[in-house]
Order: C-alpha cells, then sequence, then structure tokens
C-alpha cells in the first residue's frame, strides 16, 4: 500500500508499511503482524517537463496528473507509468527505529549504512546494497553477520576499542562473515582486516561456499606500528542456493594470531568503518 503526499504542485513522495528488515542470520524479512507495520516514506518523485512562457511546467495540470500509485510488493518500486514522473530516490530498507540502512538514486545507484550498540550508532557507510558490505570487530560480539566464539574476544591486543579477536591456531576455531543468499550480488569483493605485526603470517583466509581451499591472503599488507592492514580480494557468484562464508583460520601448530576491525564490501563500493 502507498499514500501520497503531493508538494509544490510537481513533486510527490509515496509512503509504504511493508518493509524488510534483517534477521539474527542476516537475512531480510518482513513482519506480518499489522499492529508492527509502520508507515514511512518510500519514494520521491518529480515532475520533469519543459516550462512555458509563464515559467510554469508545460502540460502539469495539477493534482496527480495520471501518477500511477499502485505498489508492487513489499519494498520495491512504484508501478510508474507515466514517464514524466521520474523517481528520483527510494529508501528501500529501514531498521526498526525508522532509520534508513539502504537507498537508492535516480540512477539506480545504492547506499547502505549499518548500525550497532542497538541501533543506535552509525558503525560504517558504503556506496552499494546492504547485502553487500559488511563490519565488525572485538566490540560487536553480537553482529548477526559474523561468528566468533564468546572466548576469542580479548583485551590484550586491540587495534581499536577495548575488543580484539583471538584466532587460534588450525581449523577448528575461526572468525567468520556471512553473505546471506538473499542479500547479495554476484560480483568482486574486497576483504581487509588488521592483525597484529606478530603472528599475522599464521593466518589464513577460505572463502566458504566458493571454494572451501584455505588460501594466503592475496591482497596488499600495509605495516602500520603494531598492526598490518591485510587485504584480500575474490569473486562472490550468488547461485541463490547457498550463503558464502568467509573463514579466518590459522595455521596449526602455531601460536594465537590476533585480529580486529573486519570488513568486506564490493569492490566497486567505496567504504568507510568507525
Amino acid at each position: 500500500r502507498a499514500i501520497r503526499d503531493v508538494y509544490k504542485r510537481q513533486g510527490i513522495s509515496t509512503w509504504n508499511n511493508n518493509w524488510y528488515y534483517v534477521d539474527s542470520d542476516g537475512v531480510p524479512y518482513t513482519v506480518s503482524n499489522p499492529s508492527h507495520k509502520i508507515w514511512r516514506k518510500h519514494q520521491t518523485f518529480v515532475w520533469d517537463d519543459e516550462l512555458d512562457d509563464k515559467g510554469f511546467l508545460k502540460d502539469f495540470n495539477g493534482d496527480d496528473d495520471g501518477f500511477n500509485w499502485a505498489v508492487a510488493s513489499a519494498g520495491s518500486e512504484t508501478l510508474q507509468s507515466n514517464p514524466k514522473w521520474k523517481n528520483v530516490g527510494t529508501i528501500s530498507k529501514y531498521n526498526h527505529y525508522s532509520s534508513p540502512v539502504e537507498i537508492t538514486d535516480i540512477n539506480g545507484n545504492k547506499a547502505s549504512t549499518k548500525y550497532s550498540d542497538e541501533e543506535s550508532k552509525v558503525i560504517a557507510t558504503a556506496n552499494t546494497g546492504s547485502g553487500g558490505m559488511i563490519y565488525s570487530g572485538g566490540e560487536y560480539a553480537d553482529d548477526p553477520q559474523v561468528y566468533m566464539a564468546s572466548w576469542m574476544r580479548n583485551t590484550s591486543k586491540v587495534h581499536t576499542g577495548r575488543y580484539g579477536i583471538t584466532i587460534p591456531s588450525g581449523t577448528y576455531y575461526y572468525f567468520y562473515a556471512t553473505l546471506p543468499k538473499e542479500n547479495f550480488k554476484s560480483g568482486n569483493y574486497k576483504v581487509s582486516l588488521w592483525a597484529h605485526k606478530d603472528s599475522y603470517q599464521n593466518l589464513r583466509i577460505k572463502e566458504y561456499g566458493i571454494s572451501n581451499t584455505s588460501k594466503q591472503f592475496n591482497g596488499e599488507l600495509v605495516f602500520a606500528g603494531d598492526w598490518v592492514l591485510m587485504n584480500h580480494y575474490f569473486y562472490a557468484y550468488n547461485s541463490g542456493y547457498s550463503d558464502v562464508d568467509i573463514i579466518i583460520h590459522g595455521l596449526s601448530n602455531t601460536s594465537n594470531s590476533y585480529i580486529d576491525d573486519f570488513r568486506m564490501h564490493a569492490l566497486e563500493a567505496s567504504m568507510n568503518s568507525y
């Protein structure tokens, strides 16, 4: 459903009460309880036409002027058939506190925001869809897109904040981040993390769901004080049947390694993390 808001006789905003949220596994879902359906601003349209000799929009007769108010489904594009109504912006996803987490511009380009601490703080932004970016670290043990055993959080070797992440030797215990099949697009991705300089060479990465082979990081290494920024590049194909898990583990029979501030995003996108 959509309700209308006509302004200045040349623009229309639509509102929607069917939205996608993200569950504890990072999978989008909608709510079915009518009392949980919240009306929020959805799309913005402007009338795109020439001006007449008096400076008024040509062929604009006021009211809705042929605007199509139908909505295909939850969070989808409005079924707009009049080419003079241009969609200049869409909020495609909110969190439960009415903060936008994914928006789309007039050219179809997306931008996303990630919140933490009970949705109270922005910890990452990127010009890609919400399914194409992940950011986490020792501070965020409850992040739905990453996994680490509780005892792997440490306070002895920390890159930022108060906590880092311990990576034991071998493949039995590890840290991983998930691109859920319902919420990412195929393409090239970049993984970055900070590792302590004493043990960064022990770390390996596995693109589970694409290749189950452990690999060395194939990207740049940037040394800064006691820490090393490690980068890795890979292609993720979304078959629609399986998630992609990026697993960080240690070599067998080595000392523990320490990482922090893990992030992953579509290679074509830029990302800021805090």
